[in-house]
């Protein structure tokens, strides 16, 4: 059959409403010369047994049952037994098209890409599915810079992992790190930065289940300073690696900084932890100055969080009246 030019890797956890939809979504694709390695960390239900049935039924699919340690764990253990050319993350709960394979190989091969990202489409509770193409009317090539460049403002590309197919050589020493959240934030420099050539195409082929109740949405101080610490490592850097785009990196920076700030007032967040964190933001905030922070009503209260935390707090709901989505 020649050299094995795709492993995929899902890392499944307690998911056995979802996992057969998506497992039976990967059996037919049209593209035929793939793994799939299924890593059970732990799971508690039924999550274990259907990939073992599938094993069973399909010799592409491979199974590892390991003790609970997280998506990254699980991540790391898929990418330590990818063998073939290229790698494709799929989440357990989504499911793909019949020709995503295909159409993101075929891609890879031609323009001899590092990386190869496809469009996406939402999954709502309520069944609806919402097209994400962010206005990307055409397949685009990029190089490194142009890459960050759009990387930085997080909408024609986002920082997921599951709409990304890599050369698997450009990955195999690395590793998401394990015991956090926003893993795919705070890992996607360093997976994408010896990625020279990235191919966006216009096309969408992967479908994301959107979960309100999944653990990244769960109003705990950790959730937040997570998502501080996986936001300041992309933007510090994205600005690191090219010095043209610091400026915007910084910007971007303070920005998010400011509206972390702004989701620990607006979830009532209080406590030792949560004051640690408000003071680390703020540190933050002092080392830009307050233009560099996107959206007027946003400087207004960059401008309150440097005074004091009552003003803060006080200038955080008036805005959120004035205007509820400016910050």
């Amino acid at each position: 059959m020649g050299e094995e030019l795709l492993t995929v890797i899902i890392p499944i956890y307690n998911v056995q409403d979802y996992l057969p939809e998506c497992l039976e979504s990967i059996a037919k694709q049209t593209f035929r010369n793939y793994t799939v390695i299924l890593i059970d960390d732990g799971s508690t239900d039924t999550s274990g047994e259907i990939c073992d049935q599938w094993v069973e039924k399909d010799s592409r699919f491979k199974v590892i049952h390991k003790q609970n340690g997280g998506v990254s764990s699980a991540r790391n253990e898929g990418i330590r037994h990818a063998k073939a050319k290229y790698t494709l993350f799929i989440d357990p709960d989504d499911y793909i098209s019949q020709e995503m394979f295909e159409q993101m190989i075929t891609v890879a091969e031609k323009e001899q890409a590092d990386m190869v990202i496809c469009q996406y489409f939402e999954i709502m509770p309520n069944g609806e599915i919402r097209k994400h193409f962010d206005g990307i009317n055409e397949t685009e090539v990029l190089n490194q810079m142009e890459y960050m460049d759009l990387l930085l403002a997080d909408q024609a590309i986002t920082d997921h992992f599951w709409r990304r197919l890599f050369k698997t050589e450009k990955i195999r020493d690395l590793e998401f790190t394990s015991g956090m959240n926003f893993e795919d934030t705070h890992a996607i420099v360093r997976f994408s930065q010896d990625c020279a050539k990235i191919v966006l195409l216009n096309e969408g082929y992967y479908y994301y289940r959107y979960n309100p109740n999944g653990i990244v949405r769960e109003i705990v101080i950790t959730n937040f300073d997570d998502h501080y610490r996986a936001m300041y490592e992309k933007y510090t850097s994205i600005g690191q690696l090219f010095p043209t785009l610091k400026e915007k990196s910084d910007s971007y920076l303070v920005t998010k900084t400011v509206d972390i700030y702004g989701d620990l007032i607006r979830e009532n967040m209080s406590g030792e932890q949560s004051d640690a964190l408000k003071k680390e933001l703020k540190s933050v905030i002092l080392q830009y100055s307050l233009v560099q922070v996107q959206g007027k009503l946003r400087r207004i209260f960059a401008w309150s969080i440097l005074h004091a935390t009552p003003l803060a707090t006080l200038t955080y709901k008036c805005l959120h009246v004035v205007r509820p989505n400016a910050i």
